[in-house]
């Protein structure tokens, strides 16, 4: 065989691997430089999530005839991405008239580098305006999130904030 004939092959043969493996790599490149920012916890650590978590959410901005604590229900279930409830609970005053409510939302879940935790929420009732982003560290025992909220209150009608801290609940089935 000519050397010329040698030399087309090993180059074409070169160029369709290169066609393959280059996508591949930059992926690779791409994904390495996204994780050196904000690195995606470890399995073990996103399973933590899962179950019922109680705490309080404690309303600083944006009250309005509100008291400020608010009971919180988090329900994670096991999915990719996490995806779980969210029950708010609270007291309206009305000057000497307290009526009990309740909020429900749909929540999408995500945890970076094993500790930062950021939880959407968007209300069940796609005819209320009532949205935000409730972001928390989690404990190195994965026990309990503290952390900030920031949203669009339903009966308030303004931005709020405030502080939440929530703690996981015993798992009935493990004793």
């Amino acid at each position: 065989m000519d050397n010329a004939i040698i030399a087309s092959l090993l180059g074409g043969t070169a160029t369709l691997i290169t066609a393959f493996v280059s996508p591949l790599i930059h992926y690779k490149i791409q994904e390495k430089r996204k994780s050196k920012f904000m690195p995606t916890a470890s399995i073990t650590r996103q399973d933590a999530l899962y179950g019922n978590w109680i705490g309080e959410m404690d309303q600083k901005v944006g009250i309005d005839k509100l008291l400020n604590k608010h009971s919180l229900h988090l329900n994670f279930e096991n999915s990719q991405p996490i995806i779980g409830t969210m029950k708010l609970e609270f007291k309206v005053t009305d000057e000497e008239y307290i009526d009990d409510r309740s909020i429900e939302a749909r929540i999408i879940n995500t945890i970076f580098d094993g500790i930062i935790f950021k939880c959407d929420y968007v209300n069940k009732d796609n005819k209320a305006t009532h949205f935000g982003t409730l972001y928390g560290k989690l404990s190195s025992n994965g026990r309990k999130i503290s952390g900030e909220f920031l949203g669009y209150g339903l009966i308030s009608e303004k931005f709020v904030s405030g502080t939440i801290e929530i703690r996981k609940q015993n798992d009935l089935s493990n004793g």
